[in-house]
């Protein structure tokens, strides 16, 4: 049985969505090596420069990702001294989970929410 149908018989969970974790990771597994700084151009490039992510929230998360084992990194020693971060195996796992779980609450909860909204 699938993760979606053997969800679809239990409880739905109206946790936040990962968004900005999955973007972070899937933007550092598209594009390894990755700093802070590239990723906020990344996501402003991503999304045609509606979103505009500061310094004072990707850090941070980036910081949860790696003490999660979800992100490595090293320090750049040349130049100007920028940490990169890739994504590790169990951060690849994480983000299909992630995938998985954002697609369930997409078909599950949120088209039927935006159904009722739009069919007043």
């Amino acid at each position: 049985m699938t993760v979606e149908k053997r969800n679809k018989k239990k409880n739905i969970s109206l946790e936040p969505l990962p968004v900005a974790k999955s973007l972070f990771l899937t933007l550092i597994d598209k594009n390894p090596q990755s700093s802070g700084y590239d990723l906020m151009q990344q996501v402003m490039e991503l999304t045609d420069n509606h979103l505009n992510i500061q310094s004072g929230s990707i850090y941070p998360t980036l910081r949860e990702l790696e003490k999660g084992g979800l992100l490595s990194s090293n320090q750049q020693t040349t130049g100007r001294k920028r940490r990169l971060y890739t994504i590790t195996a169990q951060g690849k796992s994480e983000l299909v989970n992630m995938g998985r779980f954002m697609r369930f609450r997409w078909e599950i909860v949120l088209l039927p929410l935006l159904d009722l909204i739009e069919h007043k």
